[in-house]
């Protein structure tokens, strides 16, 4: 009987000790860097104007990544040549659109955000027409850091079929 009573200790003491190396999957996350905090913070905000509950697509975050760091310079301004909404046809009316957000009042000039705005949840304006609700497929939010601002860009999958 003390051997198996000592055997039993010993197996949940084995148990417990497995449980607190696993990993808990519940889907929080706590952003850390003022890149994560911008995504996190226009992803809700895009979400909630789009009436959805997206995932931060892994594709389209890349993308949207990929163009901030193609059109803009290290101090945030556009590159030569370079505009603030970039598009690709991913077949059957489907596109990708990447949109860089702008300063408000000059849709030409990237909207760099500071750490003290991030930490203002309640200025962030997001405004989604009735077309773009329709056929917006899937989201995704990147950002980089340039100098001390952050540049967000909005990636969107947009289905024109859902427009029939």
């Amino acid at each position: 009987m003390k051997k198996m009573k000592r055997l039993v200790a010993v197996l949940l003491a084995g148990i417990m000790a497995l449980a607190m190396l696993t990993a808990c999957g519940g889907g929080s996350f706590t952003p850390t860097s003022d890149v994560e905090k911008a995504e996190a913070l226009y992803m809700d905000a895009f979400n909630t104007a789009l009436g959805t509950n997206y995932e931060n697509d892994a594709d389209l975050e890349k993308l949207a990544k990929q163009v901030l760091d193609d059109s803009l310079n290290e101090d945030g301004t556009l590159k030569n040549g370079k505009g603030m909404i970039f598009s690709e046809d991913a077949g059957n009316s489907v596109y990708r659109v990447v949109t860089i957000l702008a300063q408000q009042g000059n849709k030409k000039v990237p909207y760099g955000i500071t750490s003290e705005e991030l930490a203002n949840k309640d200025k962030v304006i997001v405004n989604v027409d009735q077309t773009t609700k329709k056929v917006t497929t899937g989201l995704a939010v990147g950002a980089v850091k340039k100098g001390d601002k952050v540049y967000v860009a909005i990636a969107m999958t947009k289905d024109m079929n859902l427009m029939k």
